[in-house]
């Protein structure tokens, strides 16, 4: 309310992911308040929100360089890397952040040393601001074109490796795990899908495990193979049943008893 709507007024939408932050209740009366109309991305499936992943991992990618010789000064350099991005020229719109959001260049530095061409003072301020106007909305039309061209070029790249993974009960697929390492594996499996949830999640029971009451969900996308063929294991898969349950502790042991062996 007070970093934004102060600043820009209120928006029309407000899009976010399904976090207990964003759907707490002094949004939702926010949004209320403003006639601000809340969408979200769907669950188990961030591509929904890809403008922003897209952004946060460019983000990362310029504090990382910048933090190169001290990581924990990234909070201090990222408002010098949002100065640097909204200055920059993006591939997709052909068009600084800076241009189309307030219509002109932001002031650099290195544009006093160049001493570039300012604003006329004397020039009437209705004139200056009829002039802005016309190049905002000549600058969002150049724009929309550019986003066009780059949509097509886009969807042809991405067309070309895109398979669409479907799966049907008594499938075996392989369950994606995030890396924990370099050495760590990426897949666990096989998994045999027993119910259809919708056409993206499924329910699926280990090979060996009958028990219905341990189905639990498992969000697939598009794009996903059955079983991945540079990584399948090399033991044996129709060893012994092992029992999976979940941990009873409530207290864990500190980091540095973690190498303590009884």
């Amino acid at each position: 309310m007070e970093k934004y709507i102060a600043y820009f007024g209120a928006p029309d939408c407000l899009h976010s992911d399904q976090g207990r932050s964003f759907e707490a209740r002094v949004v939702v009366e926010l949004c209320r308040l403003f006639d601000i109309k809340k969408t979200r991305s769907s669950p188990y499936h961030p591509q929904g929100n890809g403008q922003a992943e897209r952004f946060n991992r460019t983000l990362l990618d310029m504090l990382s360089i910048m933090c190169e010789e001290n990581r924990q000064q990234w909070d201090e350099l990222l408002s010098f890397a949002m100065l640097a991005y909204n200055s920059s020229v993006n591939e997709s719109t052909g068009v600084t952040p800076a241009m189309a959001m307030f219509g002109r260049e932001l002031q650099l530095p290195l544009d006093i040393q160049m001493e570039s061409p300012q604003r006329n003072d004397t020039e009437p301020l209705l004139n200056y601001i009829w002039q802005t106007r016309e190049r905002i909305d000549t600058v969002h039309e150049q724009m929309r074109r550019q986003l066009k061209v780059q949509q097509r070029r886009q969807k042809s790249l991405y067309d070309r490796k895109a398979t669409q993974g479907t799966f049907r009960v008594k499938d075996l697929v392989w369950l994606a795990i995030p890396r924990g390492g370099k050495l760590h594996p990426c897949w666990e499996g096989p998994y045999e899908i027993v119910q259809t949830l919708d056409p993206h999640t499924y329910r699926y029971v280990t090979r060996e495990d009958a028990d219905e009451t341990r189905r639990r969900p498992f969000p697939l996308s598009y794009g996903s193979g059955n079983y991945p063929k540079e990584q399948q294991p090399k033991e044996n898969v129709t060893g012994p049943r092992v029992e999976v349950r979940r941990s009873a502790r409530t207290h864990w042991a500190p980091g540095y008893l973690r190498d303590y062996v009884p």
